[in-house]
């Protein structure tokens, strides 16, 4: 993760953001209140306690008590802190959707079941949302006892969820209003299927609207659940005006004012033009984490005082015995895959947002091979993977299918086609074009690649930021990508229809071939080859200078 002392400090101060850890008092009214705010975000189907590499734990790692969150874990925790406190509010920043086997399964009846259990109050839209269609999306939403919420979704067009999502809503807590609104992240079109009735408009202009409209109704405590990556939030924090607390998802950011891995503190603390601070919390992903902001507010709605911290949902919180067990029925179906062997693995593979979307990693390197593997049966000269198709790590041991599909969930087949020399290098300076700074989601496009090799440096307002790409010859021998050259080449169906912004994919290629073979298929293959030596050309494919 990227430590809080490799943030500009002073560029942000520049740009009107304070950072501040701790409390913060004012002199306050005679009528102030307090509100206990518990937060997730992007908790991707993990029902299931996870590992230090955010793979669902095995048996071992559960009898060594060295797994954390879990649906279990985290509806205890809540009813503790709900039994302990008053005005307890639980809310969510997106993307419960996608990630493991239980969503393959049961698409959104696991999500459904268990934020229902949980008793959150209200969900924004996260782009995952969307993944299979805005059908799937509006049986969830029918489904649930809670508002989902997004303000700059239009879903007027869409039969399937005109009505059902809602750019607001009030809910009252200890006897007290409070306006909760959501946003998602304006590239949805690119990196899910909203599909065409689905419009995505600006955050900041939809924003301020329902922001107006609340104030209009008398409410002056605003907290915005916003799926749209921590840097976007705080430019929305500094422009849209009136919103107390923004509750951060799709990035994976990690603010803590303990750990010494955080992003930043928690909370973040933005100025604004009238002096009123905007906190913003995130509590990392995947359920390892219980956001937990206390907030006090005054009688006109200002934040006078707050303090918090994400809690760690490790072993010393213990399951909640019922929703363990309907988490096991569910498991009942999936328990085949979780324990059957693929192969041992002898190293560490990292993988995940922290490492595929901003560098070289691992398993980019590993299922770029098995990409290539299978491709150079159809000519292929390279394969190209988009790292936020990748997941989580692979730990040294034993590697299940399960912990393959939480890895490479998206079941995307591999496709082969033409590029020029010249779109090769376009394609490649896109991706790193967003990867200089480890808290944006919109990295999720930097490539991990085989049969490549290329060196970037992030310039300010500068391109290219690629300086080198070169590719392996038949003899093995690595030679400059020619611009006016044709090359065969492999990729995965989602970049091929433009997801993740790769429009390149969508106008420039030719010669196109989709291949039976999907990316957990192909990933299975290669580990289970006895292929001497292959993991020991893991590294050196890409160079940041």
């Amino acid at each position: 993760m990227l430590s809080v002392k490799l943030f500009s400090v002073l560029s942000l101060l520049l740009s009107g953001v304070v950072l501040s850890i701790g409390c913060a008092t004012t002199s306050a009214s005679s009528k102030e209140f307090t509100l206990n705010l518990l937060h997730t975000n992007d908790v991707h189907a993990r029902l299931l306690p996870i590992n230090a590499f955010d793979q669902t734990c095995d048996d071992s790692e559960i009898e060594k008590n060295k797994c954390f969150g879990g649906v279990a874990r985290r509806f205890a925790k809540i009813e503790a802190i709900r039994k302990q406190e008053k005005n307890v509010l639980l809310v969510d920043a997106g993307d419960q959707f996608q990630g493991t086997l239980f969503y393959t399964r049961y698409k959104n009846e696991e999500a459904k079941q268990f934020m229902n259990r949980l008793g959150y109050a209200a969900m924004a839209l996260g782009n995952h949302e969307f993944d299979d269609g805005p059908t799937n999306l509006g049986r969830f939403i029918k489904g649930v006892n809670f508002p989902v919420l997004s303000a700059n979704v239009d879903v007027s067009q869409e039969p399937s969820l005109a009505g059902l999502v809602k750019p607001y809503t009030i809910v009252t807590v200890g006897g007290q209003q409070v306006g909760i609104i959501g946003c998602t992240t304006e590239e949805t079109s690119s990196i899910s299927s909203p599909g065409f009735n689905v419009k995505f408009l600006p955050i900041e202009a939809s924003l301020q609207k329902a922001v107006d409209e609340l104030h209009e109704k008398g409410i002056n405590r605003i907290i915005l659940l916003s799926h749209s990556g921590f840097m976007r939030d705080i430019e929305i924090a500094k422009k849209v005006s009136g919103i107390d607390v923004i509750v951060a998802g799709h990035s994976n950011t990690f603010l803590s004012n303990t750990s010494p891995e955080a992003d930043g503190p928690y909370p973040f603390v933005v100025s604004t033009p009238v002096e009123n601070p905007v906190l913003i919390v995130s509590a990392y992903a995947y359920g390892k984490y219980l956001g937990y902001l206390n907030v006090t507010f005054n009688d006109a709605g200002r934040v006078i005082a707050y303090h918090g911290e994400p809690i760690l949902l490790d072993g010393s919180i213990l399951e909640d015995a019922e929703v363990k067990k309907e988490v096991q029925a569910l498991e009942v179906p999936l328990e085949k895959m979780r324990k059957e062997v693929i192969s041992m693995l002898p190293i560490n593979l990292e993988g995940g947002s922290l490492h595929c979307r901003h560098e070289e990693c691992g398993l980019g390197d590993v299922l770029s091979d098995a990409m290539f593997e299978v491709a150079k049966k159809y000519g292929a000269k390279a394969a190209l993977m988009n790292g936020g198709g990748i997941r989580t790590g692979l730990s040294k041991g034993t590697v299940t299918r399960w912990q393959i599909l939480d890895a490479v969930p998206f079941l995307n087949e591999i496709v082969i086609f033409d590029l020029t020399g010249k779109d090769l290098w376009d394609l490649v300076e896109f991706g790193v074009q967003q990867s200089d700074n480890k808290v944006n989601e919109g990295a999720a496009r930097f490539l991990q690649v085989a049969g490549l090799h290329y060196v970037w440096s992030p310039k300010k307002n500068q391109t290219p930021w690629v300086s080198s790409l070169e590719i392996q010859s038949a003899d093995g021998v690595y030679e400059p990508v020619l611009p006016n050259k044709v090359y065969r080449l492999a990729a995965n169906r989602f970049m091929l229809i433009g997801g993740d912004g790769f429009e390149i994919l969508v106008k420039k290629t030719t010669n196109v071939e989709i291949l039976s073979e999907t990316l957990d298929e192909a990933l299975i293959a290669y580990l289970q080859n006895g292929k001497k030596n292959k993991y020991q050309s893991l590294g050196g494919r890409i160079i940041k200078k």
